[in-house]
């Protein structure tokens, strides 16, 4: 069976198109994964900073607990 030129530029065509939805499909997906990263950035500083203030907290209970134990 011999393939004409225009069934040779449909499936061109046609493949082109694949790409070009496939290559869409990447691009969606890569700014979902970029989005949800800066999520969970905005998270773990937030988780840090949380950290942060309870090793404070503890220590300031603990210089507490010292002070009391002296009187």
């Amino acid at each position: 069976m011999k393939i004409t030129k225009a069934q040779l530029e449909i499936a061109i065509n046609l493949a082109k198109d694949a790409i070009i939805s496939y290559t869409n499909k990447i691009s969606a997906q890569n700014h979902r994964l970029a989005f949800a990263r800066e999520l969970l950035d905005k998270e773990e500083a937030e988780n840090g900073r949380l950290c942060n203030a309870l090793m404070a907290h503890k220590r300031y209970l603990a210089d507490y607990e010292k002070q009391l134990e002296e009187y």
